[in-house]
This record gives structure tokens, sequence and C-alpha cells, in this order.
């Protein structure tokens, strides 16, 4: 491997790449399987770290030995008190730390979405399931990944449900409902964790919606006219409350 391949891998892992380069780097692991078994593996460690993170916790042990090791020289209050100011400030650290690893950048987690979306448009078809019926496309999706959405049939407001297929966010499968909008493509993502990405933003011409409803977090990207894409996320919002 090249130094600027793995350079690029790492990027490309970190969310840092610009959807088209994204694009190139995806198109060159496909040809190149021990670029594709490096990303696999930063994928793999970040998950294991993550896990790890989950089920951390203090031994109830800790304590007596923290008292045992510095001592009866210092006053157990004021000893305790050090100890207390340390913990809190480990706490705010850690917290930041773990509102990184857990909960989505921005603005690389957005240039995620949008790969996706135009990953579908390049694709010889921008879905895994083609159906306009929701019960068919739900339970497909709630088969494939843990946070399948409800699927709401938006025909009589002119988006169309064409069909679903699952992206990769992050590492992570992620549900997604296509509708249809005259020649144009609507990508509906649902996460079942927070996102932290502005309400509405564009990228590469492609606008970005976002907001959270019930339990799920849900993403439209469209290169539809961005009052039309804001129409559809009210026509979401009111059909699925």
């Amino acid at each position: 491997m090249k130094p600027e391949q793995i350079y690029e891998i790492d990027a490309y892992a970190d969310g840092e790449l610009d959807p088209m380069r994204a694009l190139a780097v995806e198109k060159l692991m496909a040809e190149k399987p021990e670029l594709r078994q490096r990303y696999e593996s930063i994928v793999n460690l970040r998950t294991s770290l993550r896990a790890a993170a989950a089920q951390d916790r203090a031994s109830d042990l800790l304590r007596p030995r923290v008292e045992r090791s510095v001592g009866r020289a210092t006053p157990l209050v004021t000893r305790w008190a050090g100890l207390a100011a340390s913990f809190l400030f480990g706490l705010i650290v850690s917290g930041a730390l773990t509102w990184g690893l857990f909960v989505p950048r921005s603005p690389a987690f957005a240039d995620m979405i949008v790969s996706a979306h135009m990953r579908s448009l390049l694709a010889e078809q921008p879905f895994d399931i083609a159906s306009s019926d929701r019960h068919t496309v739900k339970p497909w999706l709630a088969r494939k990944v843990p946070q399948s959405p409800d699927v709401i049939d938006l025909t009589q407001n002119g988006f169309p449900l064409i069909g679903g297929r699952v992206d990769v966010i992050d590492g992570e499968p992620v549900a997604t409902v296509v509708y249809g909008r005259a020649k144009h493509l609507v990508s509906l993502m649902t996460f079942a964790k927070p996102i932290r990405l502005p309400a509405d933003s564009t990228i590469a011409g492609f606008h970005i919606h976002t907001w959270p409803q019930g339990s799920l977090t849900y993403v439209a990207v469209s290169d539809i006219p961005e009052s039309e894409l804001a129409a559809f996320e009210n026509d979401v919002r009111h059909a699925n409350p």
C-alpha cells in the first residue's frame, strides 16, 4: 500500500473526505482488497472501543485503595474533596470523549449521508427492494436493521414510495426509505441515536433536513428545491407523529 492510499483510507474511516473523494476511495477499496481490509480493521477497532467504553465501570474496591494510597497525613475530608474535584474533572473530560465517540460529528457525518445518497444515484437502481407498498418495504427493512422506521405512503402528497435500501453510515447499517419527486429521488434515513447536524444544510447541491421524532432521528436528503424538501419533512412529521 502506498502512503497516500493509507492516508486516504484513514481519512475515509474518520469521515474527513468530501463526497466525491469518498466515492473514489470506495472504488479503490473495491479494486484493492488490502485497502478494504485496512478500512474494516479500523471499523472493527472503533466498534471494540465503543463496546469497552459502554461496559467500563470503576471497581467497588476503588475507594479504600485510594484511601490507603494517599496515607493519613491529610485529613480525610480534604483528601476526598481533592479526589472529588479530580473525579469531576475526569468525568467532564470522559463525557466529552464519549460524546465524540457515540454521537456522529458534523460536517463529516453529513458528507457520509450525502455520499450514500449519491452512491444510490450512481447505482443501477437506487434501492435494494423496489415496491410502492409500505407493507412490503417495512418488513424487509425490519429484517435488515434494528431501527426500522414506519414506512409512510406519501403518494397523495406528491412523494410516491419507490422502495427501500440499507446504507452503511459511519460503519453502521441504516434503514433508508426512497421516495420519488418528479424525476428526482428523496432518501429518508433513520437513526436510532442522536445526530449532530444542522437542522437544514446543503452539501454539493444536495439539501439535508434533520429532525428528531420519538426515539429516532430522521434525515432527508435530495437535490429537489429546498422548499419542496421542507414540505416533505412536514408531511413525514404529520403522518408519523
